[in-house]
């Protein structure tokens, strides 16, 4: 288990990941992450991912395909200061997935961030404010 009360003391937010299983099915390694909590307007684009990215770089230096990912969240939640934002990216255009590629590596360590390239990103341009910018 990544989580551990004991080291909690003294942080202003506690991780919310509590449990990660990995396992290797056929020749593909596979994922399920469970999660207390997540933040959807904040924290769902990066939690995902990021841990995509580990799927990743994990199953390269595995000798491993890459497999499923299973994100698993108990308590999805959207602010109420967020929701008008949420409401307006929700109607805004819909834009294809962007696809990502990487540089495989055969030492987990010796990945870093220019490792991944993303192509075909596009955002969605919203008139509200972001409340934590504001």
């Amino acid at each position: 288990s990544t989580y551990d009360p004991a080291l909690f003391q003294g942080m202003a937010l506690q991780p919310q990941v509590f449990s990660t299983k990995w396992y290797v099915e056929g020749n593909k390694l596979n994922l399920i992450i469970h999660q207390n909590c997540l933040d959807v307007y904040n924290d769902n684009g990066l939690q995902v991912n990021a841990y995509a990215a580990l799927l990743c770089m994990f199953a390269t230096v595995s000798n491993c395909d890459v497999g499923n990912l299973i994100h698993v969240i108990d308590e999805a939640i959207i602010h109420d200061r967020n929701v008008k934002t949420v409401n307006d990216l929700m109607s805004a255009k819909e834009y294809d997935a962007p696809s990502v590629t990487y540089k495989e590596r055969i030492c987990f360590f010796d990945y870093v961030a220019y490792d991944f390239t993303v192509t075909g990103y596009h955002y969605a341009y919203t008139h509200s404010l972001i409340p934590e910018l504001v």
